[in-house]
C-alpha cells in the first residue's frame, strides 16, 4: 500500500511501536504499539513485507528457479526486542534494588535483631547490583550498535536505522548512581570499622596504664603469710 514505505518502527524493551502510518490505512490511526512477541499475527505484518528477487542461493543449483526472499521490517523489530535487547537482567536488578532498600530500612531500626548480618548482606548486594546492571547496560549497548551496523547493509540500503539515546542514557545514569551508592556504603562501613577499632585500642591502652587493683582478701592473706613470729 502506498505510504507504508515511510513508516517508522521503534523497538524497545517491552514492545514495538509503529508510527507514520498513512491516514487512509486504518481509519486515521497514525501510530500503534504491539507486544514484542507474536507480531506475525498482526494485520499490518504482511503489508510491511517486501519480496526481494534475484538473490543467489548457495545451496541451490543455478538452473533451479530461485524463490523470492521476504524482508519484513516488523520481523526485524521483533527479533531485536526478543533476542538482542534483553530486559531480564535489568528487571532482576531493579527487583534487587528494591530489596536492598528494604534491607537498609531494616538495618536502621534499632530494636530489630540480626542488624549486623543484614548490613553485611546489604554491602554484598550493592556490589552485585553494580555488576548486574553494568552487564545489562553493556549488553544492550553492544546489541543495539550491532543492529544499527548490520541491518542497513543486509537490506541493501532499503532500511535505515536510528539509534535512540533515552534508554541508553537512563541505563548509564542508573549505573552511575548505583556505583556512587556502592562507594558511599562501603566508605561508611569501613569508617565505622576503623572508629570501632580505634575505640577498642584506646580502651585496651587505658587498661594497661592503670595499676592492678587488689582485693581486701588478697591483702589480708598476704599480710598473714608474710608475718613472722
Amino acid at each position: 500500500m502506498a505510504g507504508l514505505e515511510k513508516v517508522s518502527i521503534t523497538s524497545g524493551y517491552m514492545g514495538v511501536c509503529i508510527t507514520n502510518i498513512p491516514k487512509d490505512y486504518d481509519k486515521g490511526v497514525r501510530s500503534i504499539c504491539y507486544p514484542r512477541k507474536d507480531l506475525t499475527n498482526t494485520p499490518i505484518y504482511n503489508d510491511l513485507s517486501i519480496e526481494l528477487f534475484n538473490v543467489p542461493i548457495s545451496d541451490k543449483k543455478s538452473d533451479q528457479k530461485q524463490l523470492p526472499i521476504d524482508l519484513n521490517i516488523l520481523q526485524l523489530a521483533e527479533t531485536t526486542s526478543r533476542y538482542v535487547v534483553h530486559p531480564y537482567i535489568l528487571m532482576v536488578t531493579v527487583i534487587l534494588t528494591i530489596l536492598m532498600f528494604l534491607m537498609l530500612i531494616y538495618s536502621m531500626i534499632p530494636v530489630l535483631p540480626f542488624k549486623y548480618w543484614m548490613l553485611r548482606a546489604t554491602l554484598c548486594l550493592s556490589a552485585f547490583l553494580v555488576l548486574f546492571w553494568g552487564i545489562g547496560a553493556m549488553w544492550t549497548h553492544v546489541g543495539v550498535l550491532a543492529c544499527s551496523k548490520l541491518i542497513p547493509g543486509a537490506s541493501m540500503g532499503i532500511l535505515t536505522i536510528h539509534r535512540g539515546l533515552k534508554s541508553s542514557a537512563m541505563s548509564w545514569v542508573s549505573f552511575a548512581f548505583l556505583l556512587v551508592q556502592l562507594g558511599i556504603l562501603w566508605f561508611l562501613y569501613l569508617k565505622d570499622r576503623k572508629n570501632l577499632s580505634e575505640e577498642i585500642d584506646k580502651i585496651n591502652h587505658t587498661n594497661r596504664d592503670q595499676p592492678p587493683v587488689k582485693r581486701s582478701g588478697d591483702l589480708s592473706d598476704s599480710s598473714t603469710l608474710n608475718y613472722k613470729v
